[in-house]
């Protein structure tokens, strides 16, 4: 129960307001927003689950204080985050968003979250308390060693080692700029949180519903040459996203543009079982098919591309069933280099992901200029 007086504040601003007064994933606007994939009136009315938030992980075995209880300080950055708690960093106050996704390594001796967070700013002195939620949202990315292993040590300098890329690529093909690098040691272990500047959008995941009619395929793979962009510097640099997943790319507002939200992995060293479940590629789970690396990147982008145009994931298979077999409106050339993306050895897949891309444009282009013929 709530301590008397203790009412959730109504943060319009700060996105979605859940039965608890929470902040959760901000709704999707459809035609407003400025991308249609499902036609007329957006993603909603074609069915699609658009507020789909990730389950909560990890339980909640740890105290924090919510924002509504505004007579205790926020809690530091080292606690478990969740959706609508306020934390500090570097003096600074930050909303916390749903979902918050969050891993503790098999030692125990790291923790790892990141979530979407909204710097907030105080009213002055005087005024009615509570936040002026109009700042633009931040992407944090957190590590916490709270004992001294090798593994833990390896993903706090994979922090500094994102950081510095980031800021040397400078924003180039639109990519997240780093704001800060916060460090925190409270003498039970050191935390290292970086604080990125990603374009406003939505995630991919709260996007995708059933299958896309053909239109709207055609200008969803339109919408990733962008991403593909991105994860070619990276692959440029013989780097590595390796942790791509419809949660981890970003839908810009008012624009048909598919961007990353942060360099996954590129910074960090591979080892086995990395990488989302179950947008895993096959040499992450058993490394003895091949070393990661772009291919990876083209698998993951695979497994995307075809829960986009046909509504689920394909079987994990060596030749899964063609994506025209579910949705019997797609033309017939994005199957080939689907098939290819989704090979299990990495050595097979002979397509860089603005190739992949490309020959899916290319597929639905054919695909209309022949209908036009068709027609006259």
């Amino acid at each position: 129960p709530r301590p008397p007086g203790d009412r959730p504040r109504r943060r319009q601003a700060a996105g979605r307001l859940t039965h608890r007064g929470k902040p959760g994933p901000p709704r999707v606007a459809g035609p407003a927003g400025g991308v249609d994939w499902w036609g007329r009136g957006g993603p909603a009315a074609a069915g699609a689950a658009v507020d789909r938030p990730a389950p909560a992980f990890p339980p909640d075995s740890l105290s924090v204080v919510p924002f509504e209880r505004a007579a205790a300080p926020p809690p530091g950055p080292t606690a478990f985050w969740r959706g609508g708690d306020e934390i500090s960093l570097g003096g600074r106050i930050h909303l916390l968003h749903d979902p918050v996704e969050a891993a503790v390594s098999a030692d125990g001796s790291l923790l790892t979250q990141q979530a979407w967070a909204r710097p907030v700013v105080r009213r002055a002195r005087g005024g009615r308390g509570g936040a002026v939620a109009n700042t633009p949202l931040v992407w944090l990315r957190q590590a916490r060693m709270t004992r001294p292993t090798p593994s833990a040590a390896e993903r706090l300098d994979a922090l500094r080692r994102e950081l510095a890329l980031l800021a040397e690529l400078g924003g180039a093909a639109g990519l997240p700029t780093p704001r800060v690098l916060h460090a925190d040691d409270d003498g039970t272990g050191l935390t290292l949180t970086l604080v990125l500047d990603v374009a406003a959008g939505h995630p991919l995941d709260h996007l995708l519903g059933r299958a896309l009619d053909r239109p709207g395929a055609a200008r969803f793979v339109a919408s990733l040459r962008p991403l593909c962009a991105q994860l070619d510097l990276l692959h440029r640099r013989r780097m590595a996203h390796r942790a791509l997943s419809p949660a981890a790319v970003q839908l810009r507002d008012g624009a048909n543009t598919c961007t990353l939200r942060d360099l996954g992995l590129a910074a960090t060293a591979p080892r086995p079982g990395e990488g989302p479940a179950g947008h895993r590629a096959p040499e992450q789970e058993h490394p003895l098919r091949g070393g990661v690396g772009p291919a990876t990147d083209l698998y993951q982008l695979g497994l995307i591309v075809y829960r986009a145009l046909t509504g689920r994931y394909p079987a994990r298979t060596s030749e899964p069933l063609p994506a025209g077999e579910w949705n019997p409106r797609l033309p017939a050339g994005v199957d080939r280099p689907l098939g290819i993306a989704l090979r299990p050895d990495p050595a097979r897949r002979e397509l860089t992901v603005s190739r992949f891309q490309q020959a899916l444009a290319d597929a639905f282009a054919g695909s209309a200029a022949r209908s036009g013929r068709a027609a006259r």
